[in-house]
């Protein structure tokens, strides 16, 4: 029975020891004017208020997000994989939950990807108690828009897309604010301020070197007589990693080097 649990902490001690050698992605919540959560506004729809808003992922570890999926289970989805580039010149797959077809979207999402949550603000300012959640989002992961191609091992132009899924290193995957699932119901809010949050890979399921900074927030002011909603603070997003506090920042508080937003994705 002692031999056998050293065995176990010896493979758990070496399977740790390739992770930490492999070239791992590192998700940010990418919060900004031109990027994630800024963007909100109130939709009534139904005798409902529903705060809307765009969300951005972006990778800044040392290797993509890289996944695929695989043939069809029996209840209409299939199982999706990360593969991790080991530096040896092999991989490892890992299992990080389901993909399913979103015919309103007409491609495979992954299931659980971001997590919305409008939180109560506490007597000292912080993030309080969750008010009202949204489910959890499905995404196709892809490369939308530049977040820092001056990242080592950076692409100059997207790898990733609906058929091929993941996020390349300095790279970002954004959702706009009118696509399906990203608003979270506030018809029961009295007029005050909230925090909105932003979590990406909310079950910690994908492979990451860093997890620190895959929440985010933004203070809003909801007006329930105007029926309006608006951005006035922020908190979670360390001026290292955005860019801003003297770093270089350009208007807006995108990092140096991010492209301005080009298009819509559906």
């Amino acid at each position: 029975r002692v031999l056998a649990a050293r065995r176990c902490l010896r493979i758990e001690s070496l399977e740790r020891r390739l992770l930490l050698d492999a070239a791992l992605p590192d998700l940010i919540s990418w919060v900004g004017p031109s990027a994630g959560l800024y963007d909100v506004y109130i939709e009534q729809s139904g005798g409902q208020d529903l705060l809307r808003f765009g969300n951005a992922i972006a990778n800044i570890g040392s290797g993509p997000l890289a996944l695929f999926w695989g043939p069809p289970s029996g209840d209409g989805t299939q199982p999706g994989y990360q593969r991790v580039s080991n530096t040896d010149g092999t991989y490892t797959d890992h299992l990080v939950g389901d993909f399913e077809y979103h015919p309103t979207h007409n491609h495979t999402h992954l299931e659980g990807f971001a997590l919305y949550n409008v939180r109560a603000v506490n007597p000292d300012g912080t993030p309080g108690a969750v008010r009202s959640g949204g489910d959890k989002t499905s995404f196709c992961v892809e490369d939308t828009r530049a977040y820092d191609t001056g990242l080592p091992g950076a692409p100059g132009s997207a790898v990733y897309n609906c058929s091929v899924q993941g996020i390349s290193v300095g790279w970002a995957d954004v959702y706009d604010h009118y696509l399906d699932g990203q608003y979270i119901d506030v018809t029961s809010f009295s007029t005050g301020d909230y925090w909105l949050e932003s979590i990406s890979n909310p079950d910690g399921v994908i492979i990451e070197s860093n997890t620190d900074t895959n929440s985010a927030s933004v203070l809003i002011h909801i007006d329930r007589a105007d029926h309006t909603a608006s951005v006035v603070g922020r908190s979670g997003v360390p001026a290292d990693v955005y860019g801003e506090a003297g770093t270089g920042a350009s208007p807006g508080g995108q990092p140096p080097g991010a492209a301005a937003p080009t298009g819509a994705r559906t």
